[in-house]
């Protein structure tokens, strides 16, 4: 057996039952305090905490076993009912949750034993633990029926002991047979002692028959090897392209049957790959359960958390990258966004804040909303700001949307003073930055006095797309197919930026004077009509080519001040076209705001 792919494995399954435990413990602290009230959470924690100790025990980590065995000893106190789960109780089992979390980081660092650091940094909540047990407790044997006298110190090595038999039984040394190394039972009841009632262990009782294993529905799959799985799948689509402009150039039928349907069978391919790394956002959303927790009582406000959307899915790699945005989003939504309970008490608002997460799917993107029921934007303030920094004169008429646009200038602030969490302007253009990073687009929509909403639209992968190539001059683009409504003959007025499409003004855009490609349109121009975002516009190009699967290639950041072009693909040709960027073609669409004297 390879302890090291073992440990990576307890590594792992660990981080997600102190997920488990964090999501439980702030369920609680939403439902209030109570002495044992909440079983169902009570018992999820103690189980997590049960597991982690146990698992802990098999690879000889004495210093999570001995924590984990105080912690559990006070779960059990609560599932007794004689320990309330007030807030104090939740916040300080948060921090053993971090502490766990720290010690298991440092494990995967390759530090297998508790240093004196580890020892400091867990002593104060060992010390807080004890409080909650009579007489010293934590200090002395467990208190649920474990026996007397072991003492945390005796249950390591108790754990080690029944570790050392257990190896027998999966390596027997000098060739043992397997039937003649076995756990000891004795081992195994001094590391799991009984249970006081029925649901504290998971093993099985001594004299049963071993419990039959559950048979597996989930892989564990390295996320290297899926990327190297994309990447192959993005080559065999190149490769299939190229194959079947080669069978329409020959003209053989027969060839070009066989590359058609080779075709279809890569496309299956490539949407069951992308299927592997979809993932749904819930576990993104819950992380800020925390977060609001922790952040809202270090500013003394009442403030709770609204999720919905959790089962919306998205490309791993953007959930990684959307993270720390979506952090600042909700970070500033407590700071600035809701207001402490008098001012909301005494605007007739419920003194209990509300922060909301939602996610949904939108024309092949997915669309993440931050809002809030706080006081709202103030756009004269705003205005007044961006004017004394020289960003906008004073005379000039902007929309709303423009207003609330500049708070994503580098260094923008109206916060009053500095705190810990916000104040010097630094974060909300890195926000945007990152956003744009990823093919995306973040707005901002305010109503003073009843709260913000900030909408961030991604892509739902960075991978590969359906996309659909159009024709400039000898330049090939694509649109991705997600945001194309239609295509439409050109027939405008040449010197119009419009058109009627049935009864409704359609503003386009003219690529080929946006890229200033030189020479003559061609005999029959094209308007491809677009929609994003609630908005539509079209785009007059020279030639219509068709569908084409796209596999997505970043550009050089050479390139990354070019506006209108979100990336590069490689065609069946072994040509370069390039990818538009459609959210911003439909900001190039939009009128300009006029320009007002100010009354």
């Amino acid at each position: 057996m390879n302890l090291d792919e073992a440990r990576q494995t307890f590594i792992a399954e660990s981080r997600e039952l102190l997920d488990d435990m964090e999501n439980a413990l702030l369920s609680l602290d939403r439902q209030g305090p109570a002495a044992g009230g909440q079983p169902e959470a009570v018992n999820a924690i103690f189980r997590a905490a049960h597991t982690i100790k146990g698992s802990a025990g098999l690879f000889s980590l004495d210093h999570i076993v001995a924590f984990t065995h105080v912690l559990e000893s006070v779960l059990d106190e609560v599932r007794a009912g004689a320990v309330a789960t007030d807030g104090g109780l939740v916040s300080l089992l948060l921090s053993c949750c971090d502490h766990i979390g720290g010690m298991t980081d440092a494990l995967e660092a390759g530090q297998t034993a508790g240093d004196a650091a580890t020892r400091q940094r867990g002593a104060p909540l060992l010390q807080q633990l004890s409080a909650y047990l009579d007489g010293g407790a934590a200090h002395a044997g467990p208190r649920n029926g474990d026996g007397a006298g072991g003492g945390v110190d005796a249950a390591p090595a108790a754990v080690a002991s029944a570790q050392w038999h257990l190896s027998l039984r999966i390596d027997p040394p000098g060739g043992a047979p397997a039937s003649q190394a076995v756990l000891a039972p004795a081992a195994l009841q001094a590391a799991v002692p009984p249970p006081a009632d029925p649901g504290r262990d998971l093993l099985p009782c001594q004299g049963q028959g071993p419990a039959k294993p559950a048979e597996a529905r989930t892989v564990r799959v390295d996320a290297d090897k899926l990327d190297h799985l994309i990447n192959l799948v993005g080559e065999l689509i190149i490769a299939g392209a190229s194959a079947g402009l080669i069978a329409r150039r020959v003209q053989n039928a027969e060839l070009q049957e066989s590359t058609s349907r080779l075709s279809t069978l890569v496309e299956e391919v490539r949407d069951s790959a992308l299927q592997l790394r979809m993932v749904k956002i819930g576990a993104t959303f819950n992380r800020f359960q925390r977060v609001v927790h922790d952040v809202s009582r270090e500013l003394g406000k009442d403030i709770g958390l609204l999720v919905n959307g959790e089962d919306a899915e998205l490309d791993k790699t953007v959930v990684e990258k959307i993270g720390d945005p979506l952090m600042h989003l909700v970070r500033n939504a407590i700071d600035h966004g809701i207001e402490p309970a008098g001012r909301r008490r005494a605007a007739g608002k419920p003194e209990r804040g509300t922060v909301s997460l939602n996610a949904y799917h939108d024309s092949g993107s997915i669309v993440i909303e931050v809002s809030d029921d706080g006081g709202g934007l103030k756009k004269e303030r705003i205005f007044a700001k961006a004017v004394e920094r020289g960003l906008v004169e004073a005379d000039r008429k902007l929309s709303d949307g423009d207003i609330y646009a500049l708070i994503f200038e580098p260094g923008f602030s109206t916060a009053e003073q500095v705190t810990s969490l916000s104040g010097r302007g630094v974060g909300m253009d890195v926000v945007k930055r990152n956003i744009n990073a990823l093919r995306g687009s973040v707005g901002i929509d305010s109503a003073e006095g009843r709260g913000t909403t900030v909408t961030v639209r991604l892509p739902l992968t960075l991978a590969i797309i359906d996309g659909f190539l159009v024709g400039l001059g000898k330049s090939t683009y694509v649109i991705p197919l997600d945001a194309i409504e239609e295509c439409i003959e050109f027939a405008a007025d040449p010197r119009q930026d419009c058109t009627n499409l049935r009864g409704r003004v359609l503003p386009f855009v003219r690529l080929r004077e946006l890229f200033g490609v030189q020479g003559q349109a061609g005999l029959r121009e094209s308007i491809v009509v677009l929609k994003h975002a609630g908005q539509r516009a079209g785009l007059v190009v020279d030639s219509l080519l068709g569908e084409f699967q796209t596999v997505i290639k970043p550009l050089s950041p050479v390139f990354s001040a070019v506006r209108c072009i979100s990336g590069s693909t490689i065609l069946g040709s072994g040509e370069v076209a390039l990818i538009l960027d459609v959210a911003a073609l439909l900001q190039q669409s939009a009128p300009s705001p006029p320009q007002q004297q100010a009354a």
